[in-house]
């Protein structure tokens, strides 16, 4: 009887569709930080470093609070810094 319910219940499992739930805007997350890494990997200058940390430790509150576009956002904005002192323009 054991064994018919296992088996019973195997079947059910194997043969169910299985929905695979997407994460969207996960791979563009992760570009954005790719290309932050390269850019403070590659800039060395102290002020610069300086003035990109307040902007990115905004970045984990914002993935663990689900908001993908404004965190997406805080990467972006840090590496900008890095380049220049100015905030960068919307264009």
């Amino acid at each position: 009887m054991i064994r018919c319910t296992v088996f019973a219940s195997l079947f059910v499992i194997v043969v169910s569709p299985i929905k695979a739930h997407a994460q969207p805007g996960h791979y563009d997350l992760g570009q954005k930080l790719r290309a932050f890494e390269l850019a403070w990997e590659q800039n060395r200058d102290p002020a610069a470093r300086r003035r990109a940390l307040p902007v990115l430790k905004t970045v984990v509150p914002l993935l663990f609070a689900g908001q993908n576009p404004a965190a997406g956002r805080a990467f972006d904005q840090p590496r900008f810094l890095l380049r220049r002192a100015e905030e960068p323009t919307a264009e």
